[in-house]
């Protein structure tokens, strides 16, 4: 992807979160996934969605932001960029989920080819132990899960997730140092809360390692089309993609080995 077309999608999603972070719409909404880390912890990894966490009932939010997203959204990225723009819920496969709301974004430039740029939004809820936080970012304040929360979420994603996400055990490799001393144990409770027993973490796990390959291949073009230059290179120095794998599979394996 080249720079250019970078820089574009993330002023997009800084525009959309902090309109959404001091609008009525964003009332509950909690900022999370990679665009959390990237806009308030300085994440290397730019991410190509936008995600938050909401306790309500998941349609309903999806129809308000949707609404937001139209008419005061869309007119801003219109005025500041020169793109227009849609928001709609997700059709097809995507809003058959009971766990995950779709909000399709499409921006573009009116008869400018390839000028297309796809922003989806989603509203989840995740399995929280503590109280939402707010964190500042250039004067906005957002609502968020505790660090701990985050990244206890993206190891339980990589259990609970249908399929295996390479960008998850990225930022899980990124963000290790937000876990807990209690980490396990809450990871347990919530786990339990989802009804998932040590059998399943197990089967899960096993079935991560013995894809080993698939996932250094994910994780290879994660590392070269979402991370800057620079820790690309530092990653490259001190093992990549492997160097990833091998601490993310530790943890992984460390949460079986706690679960009772």
């Amino acid at each position: 992807m080249e720079n250019s077309t970078r820089k574009v999608i993330e002023e997009l999603q800084r525009t959309v979160v902090r309109m959404i972070a001091t609008g009525p719409a964003g009332q509950g909404l909690s900022l999370i996934g990679g665009v959390r880390f990237r806009l308030l912890d300085k994440s290397p990894r730019m991410s190509m969605d936008v995600d938050y966490h909401w306790e309500g009932t998941l349609e309903d939010k999806q129809r308000e932001v949707v609404a937001f997203l139209k008419k005061r959204v869309l007119p801003e990225v219109r005025r500041k960029f020169g793109y227009e723009g849609t928001a709609a819920p997700a059709t097809g496969p995507a809003a058959d989920s009971i766990f995950v709301k779709v909000i399709d974004q499409d921006f573009y430039k009116t008869n400018v080819p390839d000028s297309r740029i796809e922003i989806p939004l989603d509203i989840t809820r995740i399995e929280c132990l503590d109280k939402p936080i707010v964190r500042t970012q250039g004067g906005v304040v957002y609502l968020t899960v505790s660090d701990t929360d985050m990244i206890e979420s993206k190891v339980l994603a990589l259990i609970n997730r249908t399929y295996v996400e390479a960008r998850d055990m990225v930022d899980v490799f990124l963000f290790e140092n937000f876990l807990a001393p209690q980490s396990m144990e809450r990871m347990r409770e919530k786990l339990t809360r989802l009804s998932v027993s040590r059998e399943n973490i197990a089967e899960r796990v096993e079935a991560i390692a013995r894809t080993r390959e698939v996932h250094l291949r994910n994780m290879r073009e994660i590392i070269t089309s979402q991370l800057d230059a620079e820790t690309t290179s530092r990653l490259d120095e001190g093992g990549s993609a492997e160097a990833m794998w091998d601490r993310v599979i530790k943890i992984l394996q460390a949460l079986v080995a706690a679960s009772p």
